[in-house]
């Protein structure tokens, strides 16, 4: 089912029959929506069959160790996570790669 089509489609049309709007940039748009959605459910999906309590993203998570002070915690780590998203893209876009590369040459 599209649901979030259903949602937007009335916007949609009338930004295409206004001229806002062409068809494609209209279809890409609504795509776009849907599988953000579709993936926003997946994901929901996998933290309920995990039996985990809700889901918890690096903006929730405390970073500090028991005694620490905020001004102590260094950025690394939260650095780290957040190129996660950005890491994951890039391979699933394939990575070309120089087979006879040499450091400074």
């Amino acid at each position: 089912k599209l649901y979030k089509t259903k949602e937007l489609l009335e916007y949609y049309s009338k930004a295409v029959t206004e001229g806002d709007k062409t068809f494609t940039e209209a279809l890409d748009e609504i795509m776009v929506q849907e599988m953000k959605l579709r993936e926003e459910r997946a994901m929901n999906a996998c933290v309920k069959t995990a039996n985990f309590p809700f889901l918890k993203t690096e903006n929730d998570f405390d970073f500090k160790k028991k005694g620490q002070k905020e001004s102590e915690v260094k950025g690394t780590v939260r650095k780290k996570i957040q190129v996660l998203p950005m890491m994951q893209s890039i391979l699933e876009e394939g990575v070309m790669a120089e087979e006879s590369f040499s450091k400074g040459k």
